[in-house]
Parts: structure tokens; C-alpha cells; sequence
């Protein structure tokens, strides 16, 4: 009995250190699987980032908008002495507005018939012209949408207004015509002509 006792416990043994050694055996491999896979975690070498499928694209920001100067021309004749002209000049950004004022202001004060005592002085106006400037790129040129809005004062008292809008398509180094109005203002019954012209200059 006790032999039999002392071998059956021989065998219970043998069986537990098998089961023992074979369950060792497993958690040893879960626990080598479970480094592995988790050792990717501090080495960004071996596990290459996930990347989005979708694309973006980057908008243009004030560093990389191109910079133009634009030289513009008014010229004015009415026939009856030289032409005048009137310069002025912009710098801007692709994208960004400009605007410019020339003239000056002048009295409204009505005509008082000869003999009579000088009428008071009038309201005061601004003529001239009021120019406003936006534009973007076009391969090698500019294309300018230009406001115009040219004013004269027609004696005594009357205010002769002109205004404009449009596009004009031009070439860095080329005189371009911006807007051109004849009118029947001129001396001596003739006609009077106005004229705005801008050349382009790349800047960078």
C-alpha cells in the first residue's frame, strides 16, 4: 500500500511538473510575444508613422505673394495749351487693395454780375482723382482692376464727375492704358481728353 501510495504520488508529481513546465513554457511565450509587440512603442525607427491618405495644400501666405509697383500717368488736354500730367505711384502685395487721391480743393462761389459787391465765399469741394487698385498675377503679367473717379470744377459752381471700372491686362515695363474719356469740357468749344495710363514693375 505504501509502495503503491509512494508511486502514485511519484506520478501526481511528475504530472504536475509536466503541467507545470508546459504552462512556464506558455507564459513565457505570451510574455516574449507581448515585449515584442509593445517594444515598437520607444523605437520610432521600426514602426514608420501612419500617414493620412488625404492631401492638403498649403494657401499662399504674405511671404510668398509677389510685390508690384505700378506707375500711373493722368493726363489731361483740352486743346487749347500744353498737356498736363499728374504722377503718382502704388506698391502692392498680390491681393491686397491700394488707393490714391489727387487734386485739389477748390471754392463754390457763386458769379456776381459786374458792379455788384464780391458774392460771400461758397461750400468748398475736392476735385481731381481718386484711384483705386487691385490686381493678380498671370504668368509674366498683371491683371489691375482699376476704380477711376475724375472730377473738374466747371466755373462757378458745377462739378463735372467721371467714373470708371475695369480690368486692364499689362506687361512689367509697358505703358497700359487704365481709362480714357473725351468730353465736350474743352476751351474754345472743343473736346477735352483724359487719360490714365500705368506701367508694371515687378518687384519681387
Amino acid at each position: 500500500m505504501f509502495r503503491g501510495s509512494a508511486r502514485g504520488t511519484s506520478v501526481a508529481v511528475a504530472l504536475g511538473m509536466s503541467i507545470s513546465s508546459t504552462t512556464a513554457s506558455l507564459v513565457l511565450a505570451l510574455s516574449f510575444f507581448s515585449v515584442s509587440a509593445a517594444g515598437c512603442a520607444p523605437k520610432p525607427e521600426a514602426c514608420p508613422p501612419v500617414t493620412s491618405a488625404g492631401t492638403s495644400q498649403r494657401l499662399p501666405g504674405a511671404a510668398d505673394r509677389p510685390i508690384h509697383r505700378f506707375d500711373f500717368v493722368l493726363t489731361a488736354n483740352d486743346g487749347t495749351a500744353a498737356p498736363s500730367s499728374t504722377a503718382f505711384t502704388m506698391t502692392l502685395q498680390e491681393g491686397e487693395k491700394g488707393e490714391a487721391v489727387v487734386g485739389r480743393n477748390v471754392s463754390l462761389t457763386p458769379a456776381t454780375p459786374p458792379g455788384s459787391p464780391p458774392a460771400a465765399p461758397g461750400p468748398r469741394q475736392d476735385v481731381g482723382a481718386k484711384v483705386a487698385a487691385f490686381y493678380r498675377t498671370s504668368g509674366d503679367d498683371v491683371v489691375l482692376e482699376v476704380s477711376t473717379e475724375m472730377s473738374s470744377l466747371e466755373p462757378p459752381t458745377s462739378i463735372r464727375k467721371t467714373v470708371s471700372k475695369g480690368n486692364v491686362l499689362a506687361s512689367p515695363g509697358k505703358p497700359a492704358v487704365v481709362a480714357s474719356v473725351d468730353d465736350d469740357a474743352g476751351g474754345a468749344g472743343g473736346k477735352r481728353r483724359v487719360q490714365l495710363t500705368v506701367t508694371a514693375t515687378k518687384l519681387r
